[in-house]
């Protein structure tokens, strides 16, 4: 097995309850200037609604445990980043539900506890973010999840993109990894010694290595650690890992749910844009 360190920091917002709303709350406009294509909107958002739908990963079946279907969610774009070349990719997508109820009522006393926020307004909002790659900009994306930063139960829009934004064009650049094949071409600071947490030195393989880059910067595309393919595993970008996986491990591939797109959605990436 890996090391599982939790790389996911998950905001709950409750303190936005009581006055986020107060003030204009920074969305970063100026780094948020891209527009998500058409037939890439399509995909992202099909993917994600059955990655909800199979209960994967984070992605929650809200009808077993909660009086609410998938449904009833809606979706929206927070942001949308491509490479230069249109050949890399990383959205926020946003959630908007209804706090439904739990099917179970944990709180007798309290019923309004008994909810998805118990802080929450009768609307609440949530938002993580998909990473993807492909060879040609007319085939199909590989999407992943990336669950480096998610917001949950806020009370507004502005607000998830605001905790979105002060990670991926504040804090990302400091985002640490550990890797098994250090190259000096990716990424920034190599974290050893002293700043080892004492309880990992033991694992002497691993480097600890910063991201180095945030969102924003020029050479994200090309130098950040999250883009450095054979890190950990040949020929594989981490995201695509089960986590901080070695070579000498057997089974390390995160596998996907297979999903089968829409004819309307195939056929929108099967010609080349120039076509």
């Amino acid at each position: 097995m890996g090391i599982r360190t939790n790389l996911i920091t998950l905001y709950c917002l409750f303190v936005c309850f009581q006055g986020c709303s107060q003030g204009k709350i920074e969305t970063y406009d100026e780094f948020r200037t891209q527009k998500l294509e058409y037939r890439d909107s399509l995909f992202v958002i099909y993917t994600v609604k059955e990655w909800h739908n199979r209960d994967w990963f984070t992605f929650a079946d809200y009808s077993r445990m909660y009086k609410m279907t998938n449904d009833d969610l809606s979706y929206f774009i927070g942001g949308a980043f491509y490479s230069p070349d249109k050949l890399k990719l990383i959205v926020w997508v946003g959630e908007k539900k209804p706090n439904a109820l739990t099917r179970i009522a944990y709180n007798k006393e309290n019923t309004m506890l008994n909810k998805i926020c118990p802080l929450g307004d009768d609307t609440i909002y949530s938002m993580g973010a998909v990473i993807g790659y492909r060879e040609d900009t007319g085939k199909m994306w590989q999407l992943y999840p990336l669950s480096n930063q998610l917001v949950a139960c806020a009370s507004t829009p502005e607000e998830v993109i605001n905790v979105m934004g002060q990670y991926y064009f504040n804090e990302m650049k400091r985002h640490s990894q550990f890797i098994v094949n250090e190259d000096e071409g990716y990424g920034g600071k190599v974290l050893k010694g002293k700043e080892y947490d004492p309880y990992l030195q033991q694992y002497e393989k691993f480097h600890l290595k910063e991201y180095g880059y945030n969102l924003q910067d020029t050479l994200f595309w090309d130098k950040s650690l999250i883009w450095q393919k054979g890190a950990n595993i040949e020929g594989l970008y981490n995201f695509q890992t089960k986590g901080n996986v070695t070579p000498d491990e057997g089974d390390v591939m995160r596998m996907m749910p297979r999903i089968e797109y829409p004819n309307e959605v195939v056929k929108l990436f099967n010609q080349s844009k120039d076509d």
